[in-house]
């Protein structure tokens, strides 16, 4: 019974919490700003508050006011607005037209309408026309701009064809022929339906080739996992014999421990090669891959990594030391809470609540308390001293919800962990 009345009660106070800065973010729609009138509307699109009152903004002088209306329609509209969105279609401003267009497609993606806008004069729009809405067009639709005279459009045409065809003959010639990248791979990919020999000979001589620029070559790597393992494997070591596609060892080496995980010291001895490479992605994936074998002998080797001169490993390396659960990293915490990277710090709250370090707790307290501290570190030590069902964080969420002046996303937080951590809290605080 105390749980529902909490529940009851948090959600009388996220409703006047919205009320609030409902009221707030309209204040701000009269301002000669334009800066303030956009913060205003983002701010209105944030609480889902609709009000008629907007649609004036369609005259806005300011583009940014009149893309923001459209993007806001496209969130919370209805064809009630449908004409407010064809005035915006019509605007002199192509980005405002490409935010009208979405929000056209979202309440009412009227087929031939549609039809009528891959004739327009923009190659933008015509682009975005194709892209998001392909799958409402006919194929006779879509033919014709194959030979668009704008490379965006033609590329997006490439693009919704593959989609529309089921011909083997055509999806091959395409992959053989296109200049355009995401069609060849999207081609390949119905491929692998209709004939997967096609593809499990096409990458091999892809990845020799000097044909397929580097970058292209990473896009179509994704491809590989859905593959047979023997073609995988094949393919994996092949890229791993090759220099010239070491950029993307980040994209692969996840694959390969993903594939390999029966074997566990084929994994760790691979990976242990990688930690030492000089890029940062290289030895973040490495890092991670660790994380994924579940072998605890690992964390001796991965402890090395706390010391990466990259956040980003050092705060994967965190992460992986706790899924591992190794509870040495408890000493390592005072250290890590120093870090300048908010990313490790945020990596130690979930590593303190992962491994239940009690002595540990009062750090998500005092970080919650920080108001200096990056706002995602704040959040997460709110949501992980929820996680553990810390009592003695309570003053603090109460604290948190009664002040105003704190962000809204802490707010929110804060009032989520107290319900979880005690019921009796939040109806205490909210009845009176």
């Amino acid at each position: 019974m105390s749980f529902k009345m909490a529940k009851e009660l948090l959600m009388e106070y996220h409703s006047r919490e919205i009320t609030r800065l409902s009221k707030q973010y309209m204040a701000l729609l009269d301002s000669p700003q334009a800066s303030v009138r956009l913060q205003g509307i983002n701010g209105l699109k944030k609480t889902g508050t609709w009000s008629e009152y907007l649609l004036k903004f369609a005259d806005d002088s300011d583009f940014r006011i009149r893309r923001a209306l459209a993007e806001y329609i496209k969130e919370t509209g209805t064809q009630n607005q449908q004409p407010v969105i064809e005035q915006l279609l019509k605007d002199p401003d192509d980005r405002v037209r490409l935010s009208a267009l979405n929000a056209f497609y979202a309440i009412n993606p009227d087929p031939e309408r549609l039809k009528a806008l891959l004739e327009d004069p923009s190659p933008k729009l015509r682009a975005r026309v194709l892209k998001i809405a392909a799958s409402d067009l006919l194929s006779k639709d879509i033919q014709p701009l194959l030979e668009d005279k704008h490379l965006s459009v033609r590329a997006e045409a490439y693009q919704a064809y593959i989609e529309k065809t089921e011909d083997p003959e055509v999806l091959e010639k395409i992959v053989n022929e296109t200049v355009f990248p995401q069609a060849r791979k999207s081609a390949l990919l119905k491929l692998l339906v209709f004939r997967p020999a096609f593809v499990l000979k096409f990458f091999p001589e892809m990845l020799s080739s000097d044909r397929y620029p580097e970058k292209e070559k990473k896009a179509l790597l994704a491809i590989l996992k859905y593959l047979p393992y023997d073609a995988i494997q094949s393919a994996l070591l092949q890229a791993f014999d090759d220099p010239r596609l070491r950029a993307h060892y980040p994209t692969l080496i996840p694959l390969y421990v993903e594939i390999n995980l029966e074997s566990p010291a084929t994994v760790i001895s691979f990976l242990a090669k990688w930690l030492e490479a000089e890029e940062g992605s290289i030895r973040l994936a490495a890092v991670k891959g660790f994380g994924k074998v579940s072998e605890p002998t690992t964390v001796t080797i991965l402890r090395e990594k706390l010391e990466d001169p990259d956040e980003k490993v050092r705060a994967a390396t965190v992460d992986a030391l706790a899924r591992l659960l190794d509870y040495e990293l408890e000493n390592f915490i005072e250290r890590l809470l120093q870090d300048h990277s908010y990313l490790v710090r945020k990596a130690v709250m979930k590593a303190i609540s992962r491994l239940k370090l009690e002595d540990e707790y009062a750090n998500l307290v005092e970080r919650i308390n920080e108001k200096k501290e990056e706002i995602h570190v704040r959040k997460t030590g709110i949501e992980q001293s929820a996680k553990v069902r810390y009592s003695y964080a309570i003053e603090s969420l109460k604290r948190i919800m009664n002040d105003e002046s704190e962000d809204s996303l802490i707010r929110g937080a804060a009032a989520q962990a107290l319900l979880r951590i005690s019921p009796a809290a939040v109806i205490e605080l909210l009845s009176r």
